[in-house]
């Protein structure tokens, strides 16, 4: 009995240190330091892309907000995939995926999921235009509309 005791309790102080080795004093699990991925740019940073890939035909300009956000206002020479279709997986599928792409939405946000998606699916060079058309407005950077 007193054997069963004395196993349970050092199993359980293993237990507790484990746990608070895990979250740190403060109580949150520990993380890495963010680091910026060098596969993000500032609009300004993707402007200087886009001029410098200019007539490249292994870059390619991805929108991939919905076709409606896409015809009021997008970065001239973009193509559009729309990241809410079911089938998008499969339009990513079709792109080659030796070739660089800058991609992009409103804010930022399915531009960065996109990136994953296509990073898992093999592509190699992937960028993702932070803060998305908005932020690319914010800077005064020209876009065009209509179809």
């Amino acid at each position: 009995m007193y054997r069963k005791r004395s196993i349970f309790i050092i199993s359980l102080i293993q237990f507790i240190i484990i746990i608070f080795l895990s979250y740190g004093v403060a109580g949150t699990p520990k993380q890495p330091p963010s680091v910026p991925s060098p596969y993000d740019l500032t609009p300004k940073q993707a402007w200087e892309m886009i001029q410098k890939n200019k007539g490249n035909p292994n870059f390619v300009l991805l929108d991939v907000r919905t076709p409606k956000e896409f015809f009021a206002r997008r970065i001239e020479g973009a193509i559009n995939l729309d990241f809410y279709e079911l089938n998008f997986n499969k339009e990513l599928s079709k792109l080659d995926p030796s070739k660089t792409y800058l991609v992009y939405c409103k804010t930022g946000g399915r531009s960065a999921s996109a990136q994953k998606i296509m990073f898992r699916m093999g592509f190699k060079k992937v960028y993702n235009m932070l803060g998305g058309i908005v932020d690319w407005k914010k800077v005064g950077l020209p876009m065009i509309s209509g179809e």
